[in-house]
């Protein structure tokens, strides 16, 4: 298993890899940017109360819970995004580390939808099983992010 994991850092070196991993993460921010205009949007034209301040107090909630949220669910929309770039991952992957290898089983479009949500459902339970660890331990967030 460590041995995987060397040789997956190292891959991150290659093109098709970086590309992948960058082109991802590019649109997670993207999609969590127009998340949060979105919200901040709607809190701003939305008036709650007949008093000022607490709609305010209310707008500044909903964009820390907003935060807080992106906080929590940006390891599983990166891997969501990620998923549906897995055949050139593999393809790439396989090219270097296994040439004399036959050509791949192809997979169809439900085959892949249903991995792709099946990955992110238990990136999202395992994000919100850590989260305990998130908020108590200091420091080991990162790690757990990176695992």
């Amino acid at each position: 298993m460590i041995i995987a994991f060397f040789r997956a850092v190292g891959a991150l070196s290659e093109p098709p890899m970086r590309r992948v991993v960058a082109l991802s993460f590019a649109l997670a921010v993207l999609t969590f940017a127009a998340l949060w205009a979105a919200v901040a949007a709607t809190l701003y034209q939305t008036a709650f109360f007949d008093w000022r301040l607490l709609n305010w107090l209310i707008d500044l909630l909903g964009g820390l819970a907003v935060l807080g949220l992106t906080w929590l669910l940006f390891p599983a929309a990166v891997t969501l995004i990620m998923s549906f770039y897995l055949e050139r991952v593999a393809a790439a992957v396989e090219a270097v580390d296994y040439p004399g290898q036959g050509p791949p089983r192809e997979q169809s479009v439900g085959e892949i939808v249903s991995l792709t949500l099946r990955l992110t459902l238990l990136t999202l339970l395992l994000n919100i099983l850590a989260l305990p660890v998130y908020l108590l331990v200091p420091g080991i967030n990162l790690f757990l992010f990176l695992a």
